[in-house]
């Protein structure tokens, strides 16, 4: 991960390996929220009700990045943690693995676990198309309507986007998101004498 964007997936993907009989169902999901994660937790726990953990991780946010592990019933550090560490490896954000065990007779033990564990969360990135995202920053804009094309001219050569356009009177109110690396252009620019009727009206 860079100072101005971030490595992650567009689409899910699933995995299945078999370890001494025991079946490892991995789901690795875009997100950026535990919302999204919760509803896959529900979705497997119904696809898989013989299932008695769904143990997961994800990293979200990437401008400061939070990140979570759960065992979710299998012994403390076997299951969350190395599925945390295969989203390290690999430098994922906004996305979040779960592992769904399917006991197969043989127990493991604590290290078989934790290898167990780390290769489902490894094959199921693998099989994962990863992406490169800017990180953005969002901010909202005041200006006169007749001048609202500069900034649409403006964002449509910096890979950013306006989110939402409202109107108060004579004026256009647009909320931006700005590409983090055209963060200093968009600044002179917004600053400069030929755009001074445009005002940042949220904070810097």
């Amino acid at each position: 991960m860079g100072e101005f964007s971030y490595i992650s997936i567009n689409k899910p993907t699933e995995s299945l390996i078999k370890i001494k009989g025991s079946k490892f169902y991995g789901a690795l999901i875009p997100m950026e929220d535990e919302a999204d994660l919760k509803r896959l937790i529900a979705e497997k726990r119904k696809a898989h009700p013989q299932a008695n953990h769904h143990c997961y991780a994800y990293r979200i946010n990437p401008s400061e990045i939070y990140e979570r592990a759960n065992d979710d019933g299998e012994p403390s550090g076997t299951a969350g943690k190395p599925i945390l560490g295969q989203l390290h490896a690999n430098d994922l954000v906004n996305c979040g693995l779960v592992v769904t065990r399917l006991f197969g007779g043989t127990k493991l033990g604590t290290g078989g676990l934790i290898s167990a564990y780390r290769e489902s969360a490894a094959e199921t990135i693998y099989q994962a198309k990863l992406v490169e995202k800017n990180i953005y920053r969002e901010i909202t804009v005041q200006n006169p309507v007749s001048e609202s094309y500069k900034l649409h001219e403006f964002v449509g050569r910096t890979e950013s986007n306006i989110l939402e356009s409202t109107f108060e009177g004579e004026d256009n109110i647009l909320k931006v998101q700005v590409a983090l690396k055209s963060w200093q252009m968009f600044d002179e620019w917004i600053n400069s004498f030929d755009n001074r009727s445009f005002k940042i009206i949220t904070p810097k």
